[in-house]
């Protein structure tokens, strides 16, 4: 999204990983181990082997550092979310805080599904206040 910023007026992430330059997949992985459901489907490629940091994850992420902050970000917690804790989802905005914080109360980690009518108000505030 960097790297065409003046095309995305706000991103917005709901009840997700958000890593930043300074904010790195391995940490966020690190941290999701201990925070997230273990029967989710999670694929990891150990290349140094299992004791040693994961080196690959299912996404490649790409952050352009020089750009980074150049799109407004907004993170919708899941409050009732099992897939990410409310605890960790706010561990990662004190960790790499976005420019606004929303919650739906009540949500599970599938809010579309969980309280789309919340969902859909929240979308609509958030698109109103930055387009």
């Amino acid at each position: 999204m960097e790297t065409f910023p003046e095309k995305i007026p706000v991103a917005v992430f709901l009840a997700a990983l958000m890593p930043g330059p300074t904010f790195s997949a391995n940490t966020i992985y690190t941290e999701t181990c201990n925070a997230v459901v273990p029967e989710l489907d999670n694929r990891v490629i150990y290349d140094n082997g299992p004791e040693n940091p994961p080196t690959t994850l299912i996404l490649e992420l790409v952050l352009l550092r020089k750009r980074y902050r150049s799109v407004r970000r907004v993170y919708i917690i899941a409050v009732e979310s099992k897939g990410l804790t409310k605890e960790f989802q706010r561990w990662m905005i004190e960790n790499n805080p976005p420019d606004e914080v929303e919650e739906i109360s009540g949500s599970d980690h599938m809010v579309m599904m969980s309280k789309p009518e919340q969902l859909l108000t929240t979308l609509l505030r958030i698109a109103n206040s930055y387009i």
